[in-house]
């Protein structure tokens, strides 16, 4: 009877264990890990044999685990899934033995290194309710693993693809384009405040000979409007009203 509950034991240790890839010993494996943004990656649990295919999972299946990448430099300061540093990659579920593999496309991410972290609800009962996991690499972890546990990204290239001296120049000469079409609008806008004074103060053919030095051609009804102000009835020396004169402007063929 003894050495049957000692048997009982050690088979309930075993299921402990499998149902717990997380409690303690969650990791992940990448292949390739020398990638650029757009690669294909595998991502396997530690335990999961080089060949294992999803094909070869084992029902039941346990609740799945949400892969992210997080830039190695940082996963000690990361405690949270909602992280602004994280970048979602996968989701693995792994099988009744904790066995589990999946493959994604690495992210537009910035070159440099990459390990992972998990969501696992499933590990909280082996975890004392943690669910969130960085996984960074640390010296007590085998070191034949430690190599396949980080992500080596490439940096991506520029937008601009040019130097930063290149772009800072660009930059400059951006600026005086501004400038000078500002100075331009500004110039401008004075002409047209000028052109618009001279039309209440010069007699119409003076105004209309300005227009033409400028090559612009004058307008009959500008040129009405402006001899009619000229045209108010004004009052003789006996008291009578003289007709005023009809405005007359220029030919232009």
């Amino acid at each position: 009877m003894r050495r049957f509950a000692i048997l009982f034991a050690a088979a309930a240790s075993v299921a402990v264990f499998a149902a717990q890839p997380a409690a303690g010993a969650l990791f992940f494996l990448f292949e390739p890990t020398q990638v650029k943004p757009g690669d294909r990656v595998s991502a396997r649990l530690g335990g999961t044999p080089r060949d294992f295919d999803a094909s070869d999972r084992v029902k039941p299946f346990q609740v799945p685990i949400r892969l992210y990448l997080v830039p190695a430099s940082a996963a000690q300061d990361v405690h949270s899934r909602h992280d602004s540093r994280l970048v979602a990659a996968a989701t693995i579920v792994p099988d009744k033995n904790g066995h589990g593999v999946t493959t994604f496309t690495v992210p537009d991410l910035k070159g440099g290194e990459y390990v992972a972290a998990a969501w696992c609800p499933g590990c909280a009962p082996y975890s004392r309710g943690r669910t969130f996991f960085t996984l960074p690499v640390s010296a007590d972890i085998i070191t034949n693993l430690r190599p396949r546990m980080v992500l080596q990204v490439e940096g991506r290239a520029d937008s601009s693809g040019l130097s930063p001296l290149v772009v800072g120049l660009l930059g400059a000469v951006s600026m005086l384009a501004v400038s000078a079409l500002a100075v331009f609008l500004v110039r401008r806008r004075g002409q047209a405040r000028s052109l618009k004074s001279t039309a209440r103060a010069r007699p119409a053919h003076v105004l209309d000979q300005a227009l033409l030095r400028r090559g612009r051609r004058p307008r009959r009804a500008l040129c009405g409007v402006l001899t009619a102000r000229r045209g108010l009835a004004r009052q003789g020396e006996d008291g009578s009203f003289e007709a005023p004169s009809q405005p007359r402007c220029p030919r232009f063929e």
